[in-house]
């Protein structure tokens, strides 16, 4: 807190020392000013982000996706998990970035918790990306069981197909690799 602001709020309880409220606004006065201090002396990554900053980190973490900078959307989604750990969005962008930077196991984990922890009209997306770290890990049988656990409507989009396709091929490279 600024020493201007110190002194505004001294005055003021200087002022109000004159009326029968002086203790009562002398103690918020105090408590205003140890709160104060206690948020300054706050390290940064416990203070709370406001739903502005967590808007600008997730787009700057989407973007580093996109340009395929995997160690700052790492930083990106790293730092929103600390704030909502339980965030499917979230844990499936820092899955990405995993994905990307070559930690396959990393990225089935954090698909399968952003699943998890996805509401039901987004279970679909995500359970379509948990098939694919299935495949990239050479899981076609998990990637499979979750393919045909999805609705019905979601066999018609173009990308149930495609992770269909990638699945049987993995199989068949096992089994040849196999044999």
């Amino acid at each position: 807190m600024s020493n201007v602001m110190i002194d505004n709020m001294n005055a003021l309880a200087e002022t109000a020392s004159s009326s029968s409220s002086s203790s009562s606004f002398q103690t918020l006065v105090t408590q205003g000013q140890e709160l104060t201090e206690l948020w300054n002396n706050t390290p940064v990554p416990d203070r709370p982000l406001s739903e502005e900053a967590l808007d600008v980190l997730y787009t700057l973490g989407m973007r580093a996706l996109h340009a395929k900078q995997y160690t700052e959307a790492q930083v990106a989604f790293a730092t929103l998990l600390q704030h909502l750990p339980a965030h499917a969005d979230y844990l499936s962008g820092m899955a990405h970035a995993l994905g990307g930077h070559g930690d396959a196991a990393g990225a089935v984990l954090l698909h399968a918790l952003a699943l998890q922890s996805a509401a039901l009209e987004d279970k679909a997306s995500h359970a379509l990306s948990l098939a694919q770290a299935f495949i990239d890990v050479r899981q076609p049988d998990a990637a499979e069981a979750i393919l045909n656990a999805l609705p019905s409507n979601t066999t018609a989009l173009p990308l149930f197909k495609q992770l269909q396709a990638r699945t049987e091929a993995v199989r068949a490279l096992i089994h040849r690799a196999s044999h």
